[in-house]
C-alpha cells in the first residue's frame, strides 16, 4: 500500500472516530463540534503544516547558488532514500537539523546557518546521510499531528510534555531514530563518506555544537535528528539518548 493511501486511510478512520465519539457525548452537536475538529484536523495536516513549520523556525529558502555545497550533496544523494525533491532551508534560530516529509516524498531540510559553517565538506555529506535518512524514515503522520499539536499548546506545554513523551514512545517514535541512523551508516560506507568509527564520532561532535541548542524544546523537536539532552520532564525527550545512538552505530546491544 502507497504511503499516501495509508494517510488517507488513517486520515478517514480518525476523522470516523471524531465524529463517532462527537455523537456519543452530545448527539447531534457533538457530531458537529466532531465534524468541525476533523476540518481543522486536515486543514493542519495536510494544507497548514508546512507554513507553521517555516515560520516557526524563522528559515529561509535556499534558492539558486549555494555556498555551503549542502544543495549540491541533498540532490547528489536523495535518490539512495527514496526521496524525489529535496528544499534545503536555513535557520538562524537556536535550532537543531529538521526534516518535514512531504507525502510526495519531498524533503524540507532547515539547518542552524552557523551548525553548517562549523562543519567541513567531509562532514556536510555525512549530514546529509543523516537528514536524508531521518527524512524517509521518521513517521510522517504522526510526527506532524503531534507536533503541530503540541505547537498549538505553547502555553501549557511544560505541563503536557510527559503526555507527549510517553505517547511518542509507546507509538514507537523512539526506535525510528536507530533505523534511520544505521541506515545513514550504510549509505555512508558505500559512498565511500565515513567509517564506523567516523560516523559515530560525527554524531556525537553534531549533537554537543552549542549553536543549534534551545532552552526549550518545542514542537519543532518531533522534525529533529537529534536527542535533547535535557531530560527534565517539563521537556521533549523521547528521541534515544545520544549515547545509545552511538551504541547502536558502533554495534553494540542497546
Amino acid at each position: 500500500m502507497k504511503t499516501l493511501t495509508q494517510v488517507w486511510l488513517i486520515c478517514a478512520a480518525g476523522c470516523f472516530l471524531i465524529l463517532i465519539i462527537g455523537f456519543n457525548l452530545a448527539d447531534r452537536l457533538g457530531l458537529f463540534a466532531g465534524f468541525i475538529v476533523c476540518l481543522l484536523f486536515l486543514y493542519l495536516t495536510f494544507y497548514k503544516g508546512l507554513k507553521v513549520f517555516i515560520e516557526k523556525t524563522k528559515s529561509k529558502e535556499v534558492l539558486g547558488s549555494d555556498p555551503t555545497f549542502m544543495t549540491q550533496y541533498l540532490n547528489e544523494l536523495k535518490s539512495r532514500y527514496g526521496i524525489s525533491r529535496v528544499r534545503f532551508f536555513l535557520s538562524h534560530n537556536r535550532t537543531p537539523p529538521l526534516v518535514w516529509s512531504e507525502f510526495s516524498n519531498e524533503l524540507i531540510v532547515t539547518v542552524n546557518a552557523r551548525v553548517i559553517h562549523s562543519l567541513t565538506l567531509a562532514e556536510k555529506k555525512l549530514l546529509c546521510h543523516l537528514l536524508l535518512s531521518h527524512g524517509h524514515y521518521q513517521s510522517k503522520l504522526l510526527r506532524r499531528i503531534l507536533g503541530l499539536f503540541y505547537l498549538s499548546l505553547t502555553p501549557i506545554e511544560k505541563i503536557v510534555s510527559p503526555f507527549f513523551n510517553v505517547l511518542s514512545y509507546l507509538l514507537g517514535l523512539s526506535k525510528e531514530i536507530y533505523t534511520a541512523d544505521l541506515k545513514a551508516l550504510s549509505n555512508s560506507q558505500v559512498c565511500g563518506h565515513a567509517t564506523q568509527l567516523e560516523f559515530g564520532l560525527f554524531l556525537h561532535k553534531l549533537h554537543y555544537l552549542n549553536q543549534h541548542k534551545a532552552l526549550l524544546s518545542q514542537g519543532t523537536y518531533y522534525f529533529s535528528i537529534l536527542s535533547d539532552k535535557n531530560s527534565a520532564l517539563y521537556n521533549l525527550n523521547f528521541h534515544p539518548h545520544i549515547t545509545k545512538r552511538e551504541k547502536n552505530i558502533l554495534g553494540y546491544s542497546i
